[in-house]
This record gives structure tokens, sequence and C-alpha cells, in this order.
């Protein structure tokens, strides 16, 4: 059984004898009759051809899974979606699969070795959690439009993790409820594990606020900075490079 997973992840392939997508649409019928587990860094086009060829071939594919709807992970288009669609797990967890499209823009730059980059795993973390309250918390704590804020997030990297199947598991932890102001927070932990061990954590807090109570606030602090850049800069201060506000 192979790991088929997008071109970007050739190095990858080379050093745990795998398959990258372009090598597998070539001679698929070496794998006739065999089993595929489905990797990162496929585009969607890509994995409808792998779909296609491996019906012809009898090829057996696992770890299927589509992206979450742009709507839930606040990503205009779904290409930029890293999770599939959460699945409630018991009363505070959630569980959803880790998806990379080789047109992500989180491949755009580089790959450096055999692993994804960190930056990847922390946006699969963030749009975990607005998903999560976007599909399951706004039934039961807001009903009317919010804006979300997050106020942390706690980035913890336990080991390496690379373009193969992971879950993510976010864990809500604490529930605010500010009637007084009328916002609600959220406070969570997300797990990415890969192969049966825990590769990333990070633990976070956000907060939905109505729009007409927070629009003013952001509207104010956007004015408020712009302004305090316009007055720290003096004629002295005109030709430097680097400015300390």
């Amino acid at each position: 059984m192979k790991i088929i997973v997008g071109d970007r992840f050739i190095s990858f392939c080379k050093e745990t004898d795998n398959i990258i997508y372009s090598e597998f649409i070539k001679s698929p019928q070496k794998l006739s009759k065999t089993s595929l587990i489905i990797g990162l860094g496929l585009s969607q086009n890509e994995l409808k051809a792998i779909q296609k060829i491996s019906d012809k071939y009898q090829i057996k594919l696992f770890f299927k899974n589509s992206p979450a709807d742009c709507c839930i992970t606040h990503k205009y288009k779904e290409k930029n979606c890293l999770i599939s669609k959460p699945v409630q797990i018991s009363e505070n967890t959630y569980e959803a699969s880790l998806i990379l499209d080789d047109e992500s823009e989180l491949l755009s730059d580089h790959i450096t070795g055999l692993h994804l980059q960190g930056m990847i795993l922390i946006e699969a973390c963030r749009q975990m959690f607005i998903s999560v309250a976007m599909d399951y918390f706004s039934k039961n704590f807001f009903s009317n439009e919010r804006y979300g804020a997050i106020n942390s997030m706690d980035s913890q990297f336990e080991s390496y993790t690379f373009p193969i199947p992971a879950l993510i598991r976010y864990t809500r932890t604490a529930l605010e409820n500010n009637t007084e102001r009328d916002n609600v927070s959220f406070s969570g932990k997300i797990e990415i594990i890969q192969a049966g061990r825990r590769c990333f954590q990070m633990s976070m807090k956000h907060t939905y606020y109505k729009l007409e109570k927070i629009q003013p606030i952001e509207k104010y602090k956007c004015q408020s900075a712009c302004k305090r850049l316009v007055e720290s800069i003096t004629p002295e201060k005109s030709n430097e490079k680097i400015l300390i506000l």
C-alpha cells in the first residue's frame, strides 16, 4: 500500500517510497487491484482524476475527504480551506480531517524538507475553531449576526507533520456568556494527530460580538492608529528607514 501526495512533495516520496500524482497517472496499471492512501497536496481536479483512474483499475482508496464549506471557514476560495466539515464527537469535542490543496495559498511559495510548514497547522486550527463556532455554537449561543475576534492563540509544535492524513480535534474547555456586554467567549484546545501521535496543539480563546457594537470600536481603533502614525512622523524623522513608535 502506498500514499499518494501532490507533486510538490516529491522529496517526501523519495525518502518514503511513496508516489506523487504525476507518477501515478503515467502508469496506474502498476497499482491495479491494490490500495492507495490519499495524502495531502492534491488539487480537487487531481483527486477526481485519481478516483476515476482507481475505479478503472480497481484501486481501493483510503482517507477521501472533501473541504468544509467556505462560509464556515471564512475563506472565499475552496482551495484555501484546510479542514473537512467538523463532526461533533461528544458534547464538547469536534473532529475534522486536515486537507491541503496543491493550489493553496500556503503552498504558493516553497516547501522545506519533508514536512508541512508551521503556518499550515496554525491556519488549519484557526479554521477549525471558526467552523465549529459557526456550525455548532451559533445554534445554541447566538442566533443573530456576530463578529468574531481572536483573543489568544498559544501554539506548541511537538513533532514534524508530514503530507499524510491527519486528524484535527477541538475540545471546548470554557464558555463565558457575558449578558451585560452581550458577547460570548469560547476557550478550547486543538490538537493535530497524525499516525496516532499528537504533533501540534493550540490553546485558544475567541469572542463573538454583536456587529453594531464591535464595528464602531474597530473603526475608532483604525482611525486612531492612522492618526498616531501620521503624528509620529516629524521632519527630522522623514528620512529614517525604521520608525519606532
